[in-house]
């Protein structure tokens, strides 16, 4: 019996010890369902519950293709209903996404599972990339180079099923696919090029599907055979190149020194500055073959100099350098320029860097810099000669300073000693320090040998930053090809408050400005050259703490040749008959971050043709309405969004007909306000023609994109809100009978 007592007792213990753990750690699934509706990249979606409990929290997990995951938190209202916004920052990464919905006041798990998928954008002409495997091949038509187009849209989804096709600018080449021309899952697909003819070949990437022409572009040099290259007694790339050069540099002869052109002798510190090397023999002839790497120093130790560049082909000796010196200490400055492979190959320019005043206040003898204007500092002299003040790309600081013979010196960082230092017989002192990314408080202390302080230098202030500005994308406001001579509008979008932010077109620099509205969107207004062609545009980024990088080939333009005035006076005669009539009865309604647009219908320029939209032109000034939008449709009433209240914007209309052409002048300019509060309406304005959508993905926006503008959306995520609307209210119906 005692045995079947203690057997019980053992049992019950073992049960009140386990059971309460394991109905303590029991938790349930929530009841929450949670329906989100297909979009495309960077747009946003919405996201809606029924049938919850009301006046409850709700968190929402959003699930993306790459396994991270966004918590999104909500509240249902009275009808237990909840309807949340997912932001396109979140629906960059096409594919599908997985979503659930718990209740955050219960100890329960995500409910049932969803999914929804994110499309990929439009095709980016400036994110999609051609790439040849090899820069240089034989030309003897069996020497094939593989070229790789990756179609992607500005996100870097991979866009598949677009076919492509690969031009070359000689007529001389064969292309050929490896297997189809069409991208694959991965936006990939391959050719190969050969050639029979030696010379420099420029590949570009034409996407058929979309009728868009890549930014990117591919050289190759096609050399002769190399029983050719054995006659005339090389084998080596320079030979090569020169086989391949179309133009004929036999004149030249080998290499002799490096010029540093095109940079003033007169500069100021810490002034950006542009400057081009060329290889010259010793005849003063332009090498063209040139191919070799050069490396850049400076008297100036802390001067910012361009990185070790290799010369290519296509630079036929001579390459410009933008915005990629700098000079930190005033006094007579040299820049060098020397052939990493031969040290006695070199160039060299002095210059006179001045202080921002225009004062030099150091000198420098046989490329040594010494402070002030006398070769040694006073006694009682305590004081950091360099750097100056200002922002350093590099962490590595050369200090110099002066203080009286045989003390010690010591250097402060933010009130922290970082080094210790004695004097010269001179009354200098010169060490490097290296310093984080991050502002910076220097100031030097000074010391006898019995550690008694003789006193402290000024503080100087300098910022360290080497992370250089990204772009995301280039684009301009023009369609076709640019006539030569004339202005076209180009805008950069990159990170807000760019110090400097500029484009190279034909070695001249054009600057852009930040939008007044668009954080992080720099527009500029750009010449075409007075030559047809086809042009790359290369873009220059100074961030706010003077890091500086290029990035070449960001943008193509198209530059047709300047029709003849005759020929403008027949083709303006002829649109005067053909294009559309001027817009009329402009008004504008004023809403919150919006303004809303009516006015009369435009009549079509012949019998032929109608009205198929309108194109709207607006800005923060009457003569920089730069900015465009183009309607869905012949109606005459368009919304602006994402505008910010109480900024006053500027509209004039254009109406396009069915066959693309334009009304040759715009509508007279009329002028709206945002305002937060319940829409006014101009006291010169009649009654709205009919209503602006009220609710468009576009309008939504992301917090590192460009806002869009009006309903202008693409069909599926049309379709997806108007579904949406539609099945919502019928289960609404459903429920209540």
């Amino acid at each position: 019996m005692n045995k079947i007592i203690v057997r019980f007792t053992t049992i019950a213990l073992l049960l009140s010890a386990i059971v309460p753990q394991a109905i303590a750690s029991t938790t349930t699934s929530s009841t929450l369902e949670v329906e989100a509706f297909d979009s495309i990249a960077g747009y946003t979606t919405m996201a809606q519950i029924e049938d919850a409990l009301p006046y409850e929290d709700i968190e929402i997990m959003v699930s993306k293709p790459n396994g991270s995951e966004v918590a999104i938190e909500t509240e249902t209202d009275e009808n237990g209903e909840a309807t949340v916004e997912i932001n396109g920052y979140h629906l960059k990464i096409a594919g599908n996404y997985e979503i659930k919905a718990k209740y955050t006041s219960l100890n329960e798990d995500y409910g049932q599972t969803d999914s929804f998928k994110v499309y990929e954008d439009s095709v980016s002409t400036n994110k999609s990339t051609l790439e040849a495997e090899n820069t240089t091949a034989e030309a003897s038509g069996s020497d094939p180079v593989k070229l790789t187009v990756y179609l992607q849209d500005r996100y870097g989804n991979p866009i598949k099923n677009h076919t492509i096709s690969i031009i070359s600018s000689r007529n001389e080449d064969y292309i050929t696919p490896y297997e189809s021309t069409k991208t694959s899952e991965q936006g990939k697909v391959v050719f190969y090029s050969y050639s029979n003819e030696a010379g420099i070949s420029t590949y570009t990437a034409y996407d058929q599907t979309s009728g868009l022409t890549l930014d990117a572009r591919a050289k190759v040099a096609y050399i002769s055979p190399s029983s050719l290259l054995e006659d005339i007694g090389g084998d080596n790339l320079f030979t090569s190149v020169f086989l391949a050069s179309d133009e004929d540099s036999s004149e030249a002869g080998p290499i002799d020194h490096f010029k540093i052109e095109d940079l003033s002798e007169e500069v100021t510190v810490n002034e950006l500055l542009n400057f081009t090397v060329t290889a010259y023999d010793e005849n003063e002839i332009v090498v063209t073959n040139y191919t070799g790497e050069i490396r850049f120093s400076s008297s100036d130790d802390n001067a910012t100099l361009p990185t070790d560049y290799t010369f290519k082909a296509e630079d036929q000796g001579s390459h410009t350098f933008s915005l990629s010196l700098r000079f930190a200490t005033t006094g007579t400055q040299t820049v060098t320029v020397t052939n990493t492979s031969n040290r006695d190959l070199k160039g060299e320019l002095e210059v006179n860097v001045a202080s921002t005043s225009g004062s030099s206040s150091s000198s420098t003898t046989n490329g040594s810099s010494t402070s002030s204007t006398s070769n040694t500092a006073t006694s009682d002299e305590i004081a950091i000669t360099s750097p100056q003040s200002g922002t350093y790309s590099s962490g590595s600081i050369n200090i110099t300073g002066t203080a009286s013979y045989g003390s010690i010196v010591k250097i402060f960082d933010n009130d922290t000693e970082i080094e210790e230092i004695q004097t010269q017989q001179d009354n200098t002192f010169e060490t490097d320090i290296d310093l984080a990314n991050g502002s910076h408080s220097l100031y030097i202390k000074a010391f006898d040998s019995s550690e008694t302080e003789l006193g402290q230098s000024e503080t100087i202030e300098i910022t360290i930053d080497t992370e250089a500005a990204t772009i995301d994308y280039v684009e301009t406001g023009t369609t076709g090809a640019i006539e030569a001579g004339n202005t076209f509008d180009v805008t950069l979008y990159s990170e807000p408050g760019l110090r400097e932010v500029g484009l190279i077109l034909e070695d001249k620099i054009y600057e852009l400005t930040e939008s007044i509205d668009q954080e992080g969107t720099y527009t500029g207004i750009l010449v075409a050259p007075t030559t047809e062609g086809i042009y790359q545009l290369d873009a220059v980024l100074v961030d706010e703490l003077g890091n500086e990088i290029q990035y070449p080939n960001q943008l193509t333009v198209s530059v047709m040749a300047k029709t003849t005035d005759s020929t403008e006076i027949i083709e303006e005669e002829v649109a005067e008959e053909i294009n559309p009539s001027m817009v009329e009865g402009v008004e504008t309604i004023s809403g919150d971050t919006k303004i809303t647009l009516t006015w009369e219908s435009a009549e079509a320029g012949s019998d032929t043709t109608s009205i198929d939209h309108y194109k709207i032109y607006y800005g923060p000034e009457e003569d920089l309405i730069y900015s465009t939008v183009e309607t869905l449709d012949s109606s005459t009433t368009w919304y602006v969004p994402n505008l910010t209240n109480g900024s006053t914007y500027y509209f004039a209309i254009t109406a396009i007909d069915s066959e693309g052409n334009e009304s040759l002048e715009k509508s007279e300019i009329v002028s709206g306000t945002p305002q937060g509060t319940t829409p006014t309406t101009d006291s010169t304005m009649g009654e709205l023609h009919e209503s602006a959508p009220e609710t468009s993905i576009a309008q939504l926006g992301t917090p590192d994109e460009t806002a869009e503008t009006g309903p202008g959306l693409l069909w599926v995520a049309i379709f997806t809100f108007a579904f949406a609307e539609i099945y919502f209210k019928a289960r609404k119906l459903l429920k209540i009978s």
